[in-house]
């Protein structure tokens, strides 16, 4: 996670504009947000945030409560593990598969940028 954080603080050096990340919620419930994508999201912007000199934006109570969690000394290994995904992929036989998933800093490489484009009104990277 941390090569993804450097390539995103290396792409918006060269712009002047916010990073927004937006974790995947649940089909049809905005407001119920899936666990893996969310702690992603928080570490990320951490990351991110220690790189560059971007301030984080939150726009609702669920940044604190992952805060909390994660100050508390909770593993974010067993966070993932024991989410509603984790268990059923485990359930499937894909244990391995979610065990090498929860890996923090396991890859170091990211896909390459295929192109900027516009998005509902936000630049957006295409990647490869």
């Amino acid at each position: 996670m941390s090569f993804v954080a450097q390539e995103i603080s290396r792409l918006t050096a060269k712009i002047t504009s916010d990073i927004i990340l937006i974790p995947a919620g649940y089909h049809d419930d905005d407001d119920n947000y899936t666990l893996e994508d969310w702690i992603t999201a928080v570490i990320l912007a951490e990351k991110i945030s220690k790189m560059t000199s971007y301030q984080i934006e939150v726009k609702d109570d669920f940044w604190k409560r992952t805060q909390t969690i994660l100050k508390n000394q909770t593993k974010i290994e067993d966070l993932l593990k024991n989410s509603k995904n984790g268990i059923y992929l485990q359930k499937l036989g894909f244990e391995n598969d979610v065990n090498f998933s929860i890996s923090l800093d396991k890859i170091n490489n990211f896909l390459k940028v295929k192109k900027w484009q516009n998005f509902n009104g936000l630049r957006c990277v295409e990647l490869e």
